[in-house]
């Protein structure tokens, strides 16, 4: 989908420097399947507030997930928790709880365990046969979680893994993450493309860093990715500020805006096809201007002369008639 190899890549009317950007390029890490199955698994909202209010508080019981997610999110999450097991998204200890005090009397990773380590004759505290009382799930975070959760790592290598598909490769490509968010600088066909991922809002300070950005590395193409939307302020600065500074007659700034990392894909398949596109108008420019041609003129005198052999080829019904 890319441009043809053999063709040199022409610069757009605002030049860029891509090499000189390039110097801060973060690599593209290779995933596992294993790994892909994960980060698929942060597409959901529910998992990443999980994993983000487990980070924050260490660990929660499966018994508190509905006052914590929400009565909805909680029952969606307590029905995955195998899946985000064996994913190792987290991991699991069992304990025993003191119905009088609510405090864990007995705890294990094993819930197999929790039989031999309170036995009919054994009390809980208050008093209670420990067999008696109420066993709950403690979750965790793991390593992977916390790793896949920092600057969006899981937003960010999710879209990395679908510029290949695209037909865009790895030279093609710089990355730069932040606590704020990621954003990925595309070279298509000679113009630059900003793509900003937010596991968030997209707000107005976004807007004010993304336009700043646009203009400093003259981007042809804009698209915002966010998880949660963008603020009207935001959305109305970045169309406000962008739109008339950088109009072009025949190849005007555009802006995308996608709704989550999943319909990535297809709108930058779109911004693909218009940057090659450009670039073939662009190589049309130039070879006409190579030869002394002028491409309006070509095509104003090829309907003029259509015009003319129309009016020399037309047959009236009276010459028809005279040939008989």
């Amino acid at each position: 989908m890319g441009t043809p190899s053999s063709w040199p890549v022409l610069a757009p009317v605002g030049s860029h420097n891509f090499d000189a950007i390039r110097k801060s390029r973060q690599s593209i890490n290779e995933v596992s399947a294993e790994e892909n199955q994960a980060m698929g698994a942060f597409a959901a909202p529910e998992i990443r507030a999980l994993i983000r209010d487990l980070e924050r508080v260490g660990s929660l019981t499966v018994s508190d997930l509905p006052k914590v997610l929400g009565e909805a999110q909680g029952t969606a999450v307590a029905g995955r928790l195998g899946e985000l097991r064996s994913l190792g998204l987290i991991q699991s200890e069992y304990v025993i709880v003191c119905s009088r005090t609510g405090n864990a009397v007995l705890r294990t990773d094993d819930p197999n365990k929790l039989q031999k380590m309170a036995p009919d004759w054994m009390k809980c505290a208050c008093g209670r046969p420990l067999n008696e009382e109420r066993v709950d799930q403690v979750i965790m975070p793991t390593d992977r979680a916390t790793a896949l959760n920092d600057k969006g790592r899981w937003m960010t290598t999710l879209a990395t893994a679908i510029l290949p598909k695209l037909g865009i490769s790895r030279e093609q490509v710089i990355i730069d993450s932040s606590p704020a968010g990621t954003d990925i600088v595309l070279d298509l066909s000679g113009d630059l493309v900003l793509v900003v991922l937010k596991d968030r809002e997209f707000n107005l300070a976004d807007a004010y860093a993304f336009n700043a950005k646009v203009s400093r590395i003259k981007a042809a193409e804009g698209v915002i990715v966010s998880n949660e939307g963008l603020s009207g302020d935001a959305k109305k600065l970045v169309q406000e500020e962008l739109g008339p500074q950088r109009a072009r007659i025949t190849d005007p700034f555009r802006i995308s805006f996608v709704e989550g990392v999943q319909g990535l894909e297809h709108e930058l398949g779109r911004v693909v096809e218009r940057r090659r596109r450009q670039y073939f108008l662009r190589a049309l420019g130039d070879l006409a201007t190579i030869q002394g041609l002028n491409i309006g003129q070509l095509a104003l005198a090829k309907v003029e002369a259509g015009g003319r052999a129309g009016k020399d080829l037309a047959v009236t019904p009276e010459a028809v008639a005279a040939e008989a």
